[in-house]
């Protein structure tokens, strides 16, 4: 930049010399005062451009302030050896007091005492420096300790209350430096941003705790086998391992220094499974519970004869034979298979002990050949009568299905041939007369037939508006073309389901039918002749005279009788219902009479109407992990093994062990679920969904959030309160996949302790914190004492350009008034 006011006043002397020069000798002297006023006060303006400032030092001793905040690590590690950390403590606290009297009675500096553990807390409100050292100095954690250093939360915790409090402070840090948290750059950035600094004081144990430091059981272990657990301990004492069927105990002899240790325990059931180490010793009791995913072949318990259970892979399958007598307890099986035996076959309440179980267990009840005459109820009967009635799949009492039965499968067939022609409005009637029966909860299809292709009207639940459209679709039909009913009896025979009904309406004018609907038929003849040979074997044959009859049409399936026979003797081929055809070519020498729950799944029928089931299967609705089934016969002697396995797998709560790492950490009074597919790329949806079934009936919901690699999941939840072993299922549920039912054992660790769980954190790990320290501008208090920079009033500056101005106008109004008088 140029030096402009030097530049201004060469040249305003310049200007004044050679005014000087050309005045006149007479007025010289006057022609020089005012060339001199009007060269200084061109002087004068050239010094204002450069806006001087008159600057007067400021007075020590102003009023200054700011928040120091101790973060104090309440863990046990650093509290493991009391007397080490007291007395870091103390050094903090007489530090605090020698700041407080350097900064003197005006400061308005102000502390605050944060201690943390696996969470961080205020002691007490901010308060004065030297009630921040008294506290510090009476500073003693529960217990010696708590488990966990989390510095993160409480170097977070302290900036914000920093932040509210103005935004000028600092911090002292008083740990051992084995957090248990790294510490994000993110968090050090955000002091450097505000300028606070990060004083240090490391201090802590040097040597791990005394007792069970630490402890380790395998991810997966199998049934019946040996399980090993591992860990170590330091000092002496009595160690035990217990697990859900007994307690292992072994001497641990004293030892200075840390010490391996094994045992081995066997877990029975499969399932997620708990074993508890406890270790007494001069430390006091420690307890650890340790979780592990059990897997191995399904466990089946049979009672009676089954000896087909024997076809079953002895790999995938064990099968334990109970007595009746003296049952064992059920809920500790996947599988309770019951052949031909009734209630009173075993010990008293033993109905009860089932139902209790059966969220862990499923239940096959085959029922066994005749017992006694088929006009007694059989086997089947005596337990629907029983506590586990309302969970099964079939009812045998014809009244209770009578005043509300299942839902009805309904199917029309209705003959629209050329010879149909007079009496199509008979048969239209009975078809209007057929739908006034129906329930929303009922099923409807119609299936009109000739000899051609015929438009049908597609299944749909008998709701009003569906009703009212199927109405108006017989309404429209006409009577053309010849008959030929096979194709929609075989149409109609693909839509046999558990609880089917077929109204086949015609006038008997065709030849006998190769096809068999296999299902309850009632024939309906609108000329009022009998239908031509079998026709009428398939249920109820009703003959209507051209124009009359209607009023008086009674249809036996709407208005059963009750039954009298309870069995039917015939031999016959299974007739499954689905795509999964077990049984199918293994004839059963006939079978108990029973009627299908709502909400059961028959899986196959009687050949002959009408179409009783002989296998069903039932999941209930409630509680979906409830799982039972019904073999309404004898076994067939020559049963596929194959098929006995498809049966028990759609019983096993638990079908796929291997698709799911799963691990339970139970810490700090919460239980903490991480589950890993060990298939990720087979997940039909990145999301997974879980819940807690306890045996008491709560359901705790588990809010699985994806974590780490694709496929990792965790959950957390507060620890049920225990009072024992208590049991529970896991369910686990992704989209496009059965639901995964996996037993769960539940134990306490109430075991007091006089430490917490940093077993194996000792010594100092004083590089993490110079990290802090040297990243914030703080010091290391083990070397020198805290300092905090006071900051004082600023100087006072005082601007000099008005007053040059003023005075350099003033000089150049007695230049002029100097050249006025000349």
């Amino acid at each position: 930049m140029a030096p402009w006011p030097e530049i201004l006043a060469i040249v305003s002397i310049g200007l004044a010399t050679v005014a000087f020069i050309l005045g006149s000798g007479r007025s010289r002297r006057r022609a020089l005062a005012s060339v001199a006023l009007l060269s200084i006060s061109v002087l004068l303006l050239a010094a204002a451009a450069g806006r001087p400032r008159l600057i007067l030092p400021a007075q020590s001793g102003a009023v200054d302030g700011g928040l120091l905040v101790v973060a104090l690590d309440a863990s046990e590690s650093f509290w493991r050896e009391p007397a080490v950390a007291e007395t870091a403590t103390r050094k903090i606290a007489d530090q605090v007091d020698a700041l407080s009297q350097s900064l003197g009675a005006r400061t308005g500096w102000q502390g605050l005492l944060i201690e943390f553990s696996e969470a961080a807390a205020e002691s007490a409100p901010v308060q004065t420096l030297p009630q921040l050292a008294e506290n510090l100095r009476r500073f003693v954690p529960p217990s010696g300790g708590r488990e966990g250093s989390r510095a993160d939360r409480a170097l977070s915790m302290s900036l914000a209350r920093i932040r509210q409090d103005g935004g000028r402070g600092a911090v002292i840090l008083l740990s051992d430096g084995n957090f248990h948290s790294d510490l994000s750059p993110d968090l050090v950035e955000a002091f450097q941003a505000r300028g606070v600094p990060i004083h240090i004081l490391a201090a802590g144990s040097s040597a791990p705790a005394t007792g069970l430091v630490a402890a380790n059981l395998g991810p997966e272990q199998s049934a019946g086998h040996p399980a090993v657990v591992r860990g170590a301990v330091f000092g002496g004492g009595t160690l035990e391992v217990a697990g859900v069927d007994g307690v292992e105990g072994q001497d641990i002899p004293e030892a200075k220094s840390l010490r391996a240790i094994r045992a081995e325990t066997v877990f029975a059931e499969r399932g997620l499974q708990p074993v508890r180490l406890t270790f007494t010793g001069l430390g006091g009791k420690q307890s650890r519970v340790l979780y592990t995913k059990v897997v191995g072949p399904a466990r089946v318990l049979a009672f009676g004869d089954a000896r087909w259970l024997d076809l079953l892979d002895p790999t995938e399958w064990n099968v334990t034979r109970g007595d009746p007598a003296a049952p064992p307890a059920p809920e500790t099986f996947d599988i309770v298979v019951i052949d031909a035996l009734v209630p009173e076959d075993f010990t008293a309440g033993f109905d009860r002990t089932l139902l209790s179980g059966a969220a862990r267990t499923g239940l096959l009840i085959v029922n066994g050949g005749l017992r006694g005459s088929p006009e007694m109820p059989q086997r089947i009967a005596d337990w629907n009568a029983s506590d586990l009635g309302p969970i099964l799949p079939v009812n045998s009492d014809p009244h209770a299905v009578r005043m509300t039965p299942p839902r009805r499968d309904v199917v029309i067939l209705i003959d629209v041939s050329g010879s149909m022609g007079r009496s199509m409005g008979i048969a239209k009637g009975a078809a209007h007369v057929i739908l006034d029966q129906l329930r929303p909860i009922d099923t409807l299809a119609i299936l009109p037939f000739s000899d051609r292709s015929e438009p049908s009207f597609r299944r749909q639940m008998a709701e009003p508006e569906a009703l009212s459209q199927a109405r108006r679709f017989i309404d429209t039909l006409a009577a053309s073309g010849g008959t030929a009913p096979d194709s929609a009896l075989a149409e109609a025979a693909r839509m046999r389901s558990n609880y089917c009904a077929y109204f086949f309406i015609s006038d008997g004018g065709f030849d006998p039918p190769g096809t068999h609907p296999q299902c309850f038929t009632t024939a309906i003849s609108t000329e009022g002749q009998h239908f031509p040979g079998g026709v009428a074997a398939w249920g109820q044959e009703v003959l209507l005279s051209s124009g009359s009859g209607l009023g008086s049409l009674k249809l036996t399936y709407f208005e059963p009788e009750p039954r009298i026979i309870y069995y039917r003797s015939e031999v016959f081929e299974p007739v499954p219902t689905s795509d999964v055809a077990l049984f199918a070519g293994s004839p059963v020498a006939g079978l108990a009479a029973t009627y299908p729950r709502a909400d059961a799944e028959v899986l196959a029928i009687h050949e002959a109407p009408p179409p009783d089931p002989l296998l069903a299967l039932r999941h209930d609705a409630e509680r979906p992990e409830v799982a039972t089934a019904v073999f309404l016969g004898p076994m067939p002697p020559n049963v596929r093994g194959e098929d006995v396995a498809a049966l028990l797998t759609r019983l096993v709560g638990w079908k796929s062990p291997r698709r799911f790492d799963i691990r339970i950490g139970q810490t700090g009074g919460r239980l903490n679920f991480t589950v890993s597919a060990l298939e990720a790329d087979a997940l039909a949806s990145p999301f997974l969904s879980g819940v807690l079934a306890l045996e008491s009936g709560r359901r705790l919901g588990l809010g699985f959030v994806s974590r780490g690699a694709p496929g990792e999941f965790f959950a957390s939840i507060p620890m049920p309160d225990l009072v024992g072993p208590m049991k529970a299922v896991l369910e686990l549920s992704e989209q496009g996949q059965d639901t995964q039912f996996i037993p769960v054992t539940l134990l306490n660790s109430d075991l007091t302790t006089s430490m917490g769980r940093e077993r194996l954190d000792f010594g100092i790990q004083l590089e993490a914190m110079r990290e802090l320290s040297s990243g914030t501008g703080g010091q290391e208090l083990s070397v020198e004492p805290i300092k905090i920079s006071v900051a004082d009033a600023p100087d006072s500056k005082i601007p000099l350009h008005p007053w040059l101005i003023a005075i350099a106008i003033a000089l150049f109004s007695c230049s002029l008034w100097c050249k006025e008088r000349e």
